[in-house]
């Protein structure tokens, strides 16, 4: 199975310019069995999620194809703490559990370094903490949903590229205040979405005046 799903991609290090490969996914072959109302998906067979982190087997430098470009000042200080201790890994096989925990933290790590876009960080931080509900680590899964929410709000009050999805990112902050137990926080970023004439996201829309009300119901069944 993960043979049809599964292929080598080759890519040149940002970092170290060493060529290596990293596997990717075929989306025509991957299957969705179920979808979290923060957009995590399950899949049957291989979870593409895991493949998301290149990480570069000579220098340890990891990114994903969403990094915006290496600046040199940057990459000076990646090689000072991450290559300069680098223990060469590969990880172009097929990734387990740990492996793409593992590629993912690194992932963030290196991204924080290069003071990579908040929305990258926040993502990254969302895929730690769907992998930590995968295993079932609530404890974990909360801590990273919280980070990643704070970087998410970096990105509502500060971004002004014009290049983020509003919608979304204003679903997901209320998704995940509502993870974390501030349901009060939630209905306030639902009801922006539901009642902002600007956002014609019909599906978006749908999914938030769904959260809103079952969080309104919620309040009247124990008020």
């Amino acid at each position: 199975m993960s043979d049809d799903v599964l292929y080598d991609k080759k890519y040149n290090c940002p970092l170290c310019k060493v060529v290596f490969y990293s596997k990717k996914t075929r989306p025509s072959r991957l299957k969705v069995v179920k979808q979290d109302d923060d957009f995590n998906k399950k899949y049957e067979g291989v979870n593409p999620n895991y493949y998301l982190v290149n990480v570069c087997p000579a220098c340890g430098y990891a990114y994903t194809d969403n990094f915006s470009n290496l600046k040199p000042d940057k990459a000076e200080v990646i090689k000072s703490n991450i290559t300069e201790k680098w223990n060469k890994r590969d990880f172009s096989g097929i990734r387990d559990w740990n492996m793409a925990l593992e590629c993912f933290k690194l992932g963030y790590l290196c991204g924080r370094l290069k003071e990579e876009n908040p929305n990258v960080l926040a993502g990254l931080l969302l895929h730690i903490a769907w992998l930590y509900r995968e295993a079932e680590d609530e404890e974990n899964e909360q801590r990273f949903l919280k980070s990643a929410r704070d970087y998410y709000l970096e990105v509502y009050e500060k971004d002004t590229s014009g290049q983020v999805n509003l919608a979304r990112l204003l679903y997901l902050l209320g998704e995940l205040e509502k993870r974390l137990g501030n349901e009060k926080k939630a209905v306030n970023w639902f009801s922006r979405i539901v009642n902002d004439k600007k956002i014609n996201d019909a599906g978006i829309i749908r999914m938030a005046r769904d959260r809103w009300q079952d969080l309104r119901s919620k309040k009247r069944e124990e008020s």
